[in-house]
């Protein structure tokens, strides 16, 4: 996983080390990646993403389905041909 660092004031980090200490959250990564991720902007973004990323996944789905169709026509005309000889 790629690391940043940060640089924040003594008095945030106390507050970040005294939610940690509670048992809240396991770790700063984790108390930080909750709060970002229900930041509102950044809740939209991930929200488009998600968005994004089932609409990739939808049509993937659809292209298969058509091609599996496809081939279950194209076998059912085989064997129509071959039952018509």
């Amino acid at each position: 996983m790629p690391r940043i660092h940060i640089n924040v004031s003594e008095n945030l980090l106390r507050i970040l080390d005294l939610l940690v200490e509670s048992k809240l959250y396991k770790n700063r990564t984790e108390l930080i990646t909750e709060a970002l991720l229900n930041y509102q902007p950044v809740k939209r973004l991930w929200e488009k993403e998600q968005a994004r990323l089932i609409e990739q996944v939808t049509k993937a789905i659809e292209q298969t389905t058509e091609k599996l169709e496809m081939d279950v026509l194209a076998e059912t005309v085989k064997k129509l041909k071959e039952a018509s000889k």
